[in-house]
């Protein structure tokens, strides 16, 4: 039986794995792909390409293999209330930043509104320590290769109409 930890999360969407409060089926189940590599089961579901999203190697549909979560060692979230905290002006510009990458990414846009988030998250992102917020730095990264990947396919297919 695979199994990963109750603290994993997707690498796409970088929610955690997790099972429904009542026990029923899973909604972001934990899978693993040909490759190795493991998403939860809605990122897997959405993808519009056969391909790995981090290695770009193809695979089979029908070899993802649905993995368990340690819920043994789960630990419950706890924090404490920050209203009214300094921080929390920083915490809602970073999530506003992660919806509108992840919107993008989702969605699409043109060129300039990508280039214009990804100067937007880079100041943002400037302004702490490269130890903070690792997971908007992940997105940023993710948002940098998918406009890259985006213009690659422009490019290839304005190369194809020119050669008809």
């Amino acid at each position: 039986m695979l199994v990963v930890k109750a603290s994993s999360s997707c690498d796409v969407c970088l929610e955690p794995f997790q099972l429904r409060a009542d026990s029923s089926p899973i909604v972001r189940a934990p899978c693993a792909i040909d490759c190795g590599h493991i998403f939860c089961s809605t990122c897997i579901d959405s993808l519009t390409r056969l391909a790995c999203p981090l290695c770009r190697s193809y695979f089979d549909p029908r070899a993802v293999r649905r993995l368990h979560i340690d819920v043994a060692l789960r630990t419950p979230d706890v924090r404490p209330s920050r209203v009214g905290h300094p921080d929390n002006d920083v915490s809602a510009s970073k999530e506003d930043l992660k919806d509108r990458i992840i919107s993008i990414v989702r969605n699409g846009a043109d060129g300039g509104h990508y280039q214009a988030l990804i100067q937007e998250t880079c100041a943002w992102l400037k302004e702490h320590t490269p130890e903070e917020h690792w997971d908007l730095r992940a997105l940023y990264l993710l948002l940098i290769r998918y406009h890259q990947m985006h213009k690659d396919e422009q490019a290839a297919y304005s190369q194809l109409t020119r050669e008809d």
